[in-house]
């Protein structure tokens, strides 16, 4: 697909690149990411590898707890 003289990512390229940290050709948002990606991408489920996900892309920053 075509957008003027630029070529237009689908939302499955798109989302790939900037999981790669390289640069789409617009900002990709999802709000929600579920354990089918996580697993499609990592090869595991539950709620770390979401987290996992969400600190890859950007999405959630966390260092750990401040104290115990």
């Amino acid at each position: 697909m075509q957008y003027g003289d630029l070529p237009v990512m689908s939302k499955k390229e798109r989302f790939l690149v900037a999981l790669r940290r390289e640069i789409p050709d617009m900002v990709p948002v999802s709000p929600l990411i579920h354990n089918r990606f996580a697993y499609t991408t990592l090869g595991k489920t539950g709620w770390r590898a979401v987290f996992e996900i969400h600190q890859m892309i950007g999405s959630i920053y966390f260092r750990g707890p401040t104290s115990i």
